[in-house]
């Protein structure tokens, strides 16, 4: 949205008073954003990103269902998105003013989009699998992710949706999909396989957690099939609990 936009609907309250840069987004869909009838779609959705010096690839590609960042090459600017940074407006408001023809890319407009998506349908697992990943190994995982000199897009994870009983084990398989760029050369090809096998030792290692299988592959080599009886598994879906905060800000479980 321009920055006249922004401004008017600040002034009417629909929008916070803004105190750093940033980037206005309507992340409604297409068709209802011009819509014949107001009464039909009233409302429409933004989502504002915050400029950064460069993007966290630990939230980058939509990883993370909280934090995105992303990296405009027309803009030259790259921007943070929080989940919980969103605002309806009146959709009417929207026919004041012009488009702006220096907008995001539409890339990254789906990636936002999807992002968004994601607050509704990511998956949830039982709390008994959840507990047996204990603080000490999900501090290890969360290191292996961040720090390692290879690059992962998504981990998705088969395992039981159900409680299981003390004494019962967790069998798991968990699909690593890489950044294609790493299949290019040896030294971050090598990297990338290596922390397929470490995550792979972490989890297996875990008291109720047996026989865990971890796969890295590249998006080439993913099929829909692969992916039908698995959950995309959030990598802060082990790293952030309900007393943790990513930005110092509250959790918003």
């Amino acid at each position: 949205m321009s920055q006249e936009a922004v401004d008017w609907l600040c002034k009417r309250n629909h929008l916070p008073v803004q105190t750093v840069a940033r980037i206005w987004c309507v992340i409604t869909q297409d068709c209802d954003i011009v819509h014949h009838d107001l009464r039909n779609e009233p409302v429409v959705e933004l989502v504002y990103g915050q400029e950064v010096d460069e993007p966290d690839k630990g939230y980058s590609w939509g990883k993370n269902a909280r934090t995105l960042h992303v990296h405009d090459e027309g803009l030259q600017k790259s921007f943070a998105f929080h989940i919980r940074d969103r605002r309806p407006i009146p959709r009417g408001h929207l026919c004041r003013f012009k488009p702006l023809s220096d907008c995001l890319a539409p890339r990254i407009v789906k990636l936002l989009v999807r992002w968004v998506s994601r607050k509704y349908f990511r998956a949830a697992f039982p709390d008994k699998f959840n507990k047996r990943i204990d603080r000490k190994t999900e501090s290890k995982i969360k290191k292996l992710l961040s720090r390692s000199q290879g690059q992962l897009k998504e981990i998705h994870i088969n395992v039981s949706s159900k409680e299981l009983n003390d004494g019962e084990d967790y069998r798991i398989i968990v699909l690593c999909i890489a950044d294609a760029e790493y299949a290019e050369q040896k030294d971050a090809y090598d990297a990338t396989m290596k922390i397929g096998a470490d995550l792979e030792k972490l989890l297996d290692s875990c008291d109720g957690i047996k026989g865990a299988k971890c796969e890295v592959r590249f998006p080439d080599e993913v099929t829909l099939e692969d992916l039908e009886p698995m959950d995309r598994w959030d990598f802060d879906s082990i790293t952030i609990r309900q007393s943790d905060s990513i930005d110092d800000a509250p959790v918003d479980h």
